[in-house]
C-alpha cells in the first residue's frame, strides 16, 4: 500500500484474487509521486489483525517488538484474567498463536507477499500462572534456513509447512510453551 502526503492510498495491491487499487497515473498532480509512503511490515501485520481478526482488537493484542528474527506480541491482563486473576488460558492461546503465525506473515510480508496462512497443528503447555499486568508471547527457533525452505517449497509447490514455537515468561521461565504448524496454501 502506497500513500500520498495527505494518507490518501494512492496504491494498494492484494494479491490473491483481493481488491486491487491504482491510482498511479499521469494525470494525477506531480507532487503524489515525491512523498509515497510505504506501509512496513509490522504496519500491514496490524491492518491485517484490525481488519480480520476481531478477537485480537477485543483483549487489546498488539504487537510489543519485531526485530526481523523474532516477534514479540502483548496483551494487558486486566482484560484476559481469568477467576484466579492469572492468565485467561484461552487468550494464553491466542497470544502464543498470535505471535507464531504473526511471525509467518511478517517474513511473508517482507518478501511482498500477502500470504494466505492457516494453522495445521498446534499445542501447548501450560506450567505456570502468568500473573505479569502486560502479558508478552515471543517466538523462538526459526532459523534463517528454515525460511529459506519453507520460501523456496511453496515457490516450487505453491504450499508449505513451517513449525514455529512461541513462549510466555514468568519470573524468567517458561509458563507457556506454544508449538504450531503452519501452512501457506497462496498468496
Amino acid at each position: 500500500v502506497k500513500y500520498d502526503q495527505k494518507g490518501s492510498v494512492i496504491d494498494q495491491k492484494v494479491l490473491g484474487g483481493r481488491m486491487s487499487i491504482n491510482r498511479s497515473s499521469p494525470n494525477l498532480p506531480s507532487f503524489l509521486g515525491k512523498q509515497i509512503k510505504t506501509m512496513t511490515v509490522e504496519e500491514q501485520f496490524k491492518q491485517f489483525m484490525t481488519n480480520h481478526l476481531p478477537l485480537l482488537v477485543q483483549n487489546h493484542t498488539t504487537i510489543h517488538h519485531y526485530d526481523g528474527n523474532a516477534l514479540s506480541m502483548s496483551m494487558p491482563l486486566d482484560s484476559n484474567h481469568n477467576d484466579k486473576m492469572t492468565g485467561f488460558g484461552g487468550s494464553l492461546y491466542c497470544l502464543c498463536l498470535t505471535a507464531s503465525i504473526g511471525l509467518a506473515f511478517l517474513k511473508a510480508y517482507e518478501r511482498n507477499m500477502q500470504p494466505d496462512l492457516v494453522v495445521s497443528k498446534a499445542s501447548i503447555n501450560y506450567t505456570a500462572p502468568v500473573r505479569d499486568s502486560e502479558i508478552i508471547a515471543t517466538t523462538t527457533n526459526t532459523t534463517k534456513k528454515e525460511w529459506q525452505v519453507f520460501f523456496d517449497t511453496y515457490a516450487q509447490t505453491g504450499k508449505a509447512k513451517i513449525t514455529i514455537e512461541s513462549h510466555i515468561l514468568q519470573n524468567q521461565k517458561a509458563a507457556v510453551t506454544f508449538s504450531g504448524q503452519f501452512a501457506i496454501i497462496g498468496g
